[in-house]
């Protein structure tokens, strides 16, 4: 499956940080993005700041989502990061402009408006980080 993940959540331009799906199921999935030169999240080398990878796996669950209400032909809803747990970045060798990252997330749990998610970023097989976000996601009315 390869889909793009701009058809899934608000962000554009600039703020859209996944490009495609490549997994999904009903509680988890993989999404995958690659940054351009000139991305704002980079430094003039072509580096980029690893707190950026939070909202990568935020907007990656976010996609997934969007794709589940798609699929369910659901309205769409809007999602806000509320809080992370357990953050670790592992691999220190620099993230560049150029690499493909790989973003696995899968929901831990569901409790009325709020979903907790784990999530890791690879790059290849090199473990970047992982941890949890906590995500309110009001219900559609």
């Amino acid at each position: 499956m390869r889909e793009p993940a701009s058809l899934y959540v608000p962000h554009s331009g600039s703020m859209l940080l996944v490009d495609t799906i490549i997994d999904h199921h009903d509680d988890n999935g993989v999404v995958e993005t690659t940054f351009t030169a000139g991305s704002m999240f980079a430094d003039s080398n072509g580096i980029l700041q690893p707190l950026v990878f939070i909202e990568l796996l935020a907007q990656g669950f976010a996609s997934l989502n969007g794709y589940t209400n798609h699929l369910k032909d659901a309205e769409k809803q809007k999602g806000f990061l509320v809080g992370v747990k357990n953050i670790r970045f592992y691999d220190t060798t620099a993230v560049t402009v150029g690499m493909t990252l790989t973003a696995k997330l899968q929901v831990d749990i569901r409790f009325d408006d709020f979903t907790m998610v784990h999530g890791s970023l690879l790059h290849e097989s090199t473990l970047l980080m992982d941890g949890t976000l906590k995500l309110f996601i009001p219900e559609t009315t």
